[in-house]
């Protein structure tokens, strides 16, 4: 019998289309598989809540983000500007100011902060986030570990944000349709995530930073997420590459927590300008899409 055909990852399937995953590559106890159809990434069997929880708990690269809250927001400022772009495409807005924005899987707040700078009623949401983490009172005002809240005075936001945040989920397609409905009518959702189809994914293989259980579960292709909101809800998809512009010296630390052997690539450049601003091209992909009206939408 074909050992693929017995593997954990052939019992799995892709949360888009709905057919079984062709094992890929092990990692510890979980295996991953590819969708045949999309190019989706699924690691099997699913992590627990314990495991998540324990995970999260003590995930270094969450230390990391808060060791370089200062450095990491100018990321951040300029991925909200790329927000204010799409709303401005997708909304007909003249920018952020009034608009009521929700950023799921915030972590700390710096985007939630970006978002508030440019004029934006923002909010976020992350259920592993510790208060005492939060930089400022404010930002513990509007951040919510409550996995109900929604966006401005607990209603619905115009714009929903998710950064590094799908490919965490368990469900992804049933987050998708509830971020729908947790978008007002003409809003938009914003996704940043790895992409399993970039070059960098196909060159390191099972490498590719992105595959790293227990964290990251469903690591979708761009045609994949794209297939994947067309069925949650939403048109006027636009898809692109994610660049990001981070210190050397932060990159360098980054890189340790996915693996020390990395970490040699940028040492001398930590060493010798360390607040260096790097370009970065990582694999990922930045995704904005339109909330499309349901007949009873229209009707109302």
């Amino acid at each position: 019998m074909n050992p693929e055909s017995e593997s954990a990852a052939s019992t799995a399937t892709c949360p888009v289309c709905d057919i079984s995953l062709r094992f890929a590559f092990k990692k510890g106890r979980f295996e991953y598989g590819r969708c045949p159809e999309c190019g989706t990434v699924g690691a099997h069997p699913l992590p627990t809540d314990q495991e998540l929880s324990e995970h999260y708990a003590r995930a270094e690269n969450y230390k990391v983000l808060k060791k370089y809250e200062e450095r990491y927001a100018a990321t951040y400022r300029r991925t909200a500007r790329m927000v204010k772009s799409a709303a401005m495409r997708k909304m007909g807005v003249e920018g952020l100011e009034n608009i009521s924005a929700l950023d799921v899987g915030c972590n700390i707040g710096g985007f939630v902060k970006a978002l508030l700078e440019l004029g934006a009623d923002a909010r976020g949401l992350d259920p592993y986030v510790n208060p005492d983490d939060i930089s400022c009172d404010e930002l513990k005002k509007r951040i919510s570990r409550d996995e109900s809240v929604s966006g401005s005075d607990g209603g619905q936001a115009d714009c929903l944000t998710m950064l590094g945040v799908i490919e965490h989920l368990r469900y992804p397609a049933a987050a998708l349709a509830e971020s729908r409905d947790r978008i007002k009518d003409n809003g938009m959702i914003f996704i940043q995530t790895p992409d399993s189809e970039s070059a960098i994914a196909k060159i390191m293989g099972r490498r590719f930073f992105a595959y790293q259980p227990v964290e990251h579960i469903y690591v979708f292709s761009r045609r994949g997420l794209i297939k994947a909101l067309e069925r949650a809800g939403f048109v006027e998809i636009e898809a692109g590459r994610q660049w990001k512009f981070l210190s050397a010296s932060y990159v360098h630390e980054q890189l340790g927590t996915w693996g020390r052997g990395f970490q040699w690539l940028l040492w001398p450049l930590r060493k010798i300008v360390p607040g260096l601003s790097l370009p970065l091209y990582g694999g990922g992909m930045t995704v904005c899409a339109k909330k499309q009206l349901s007949e009873s939408d229209r009707k109302g």
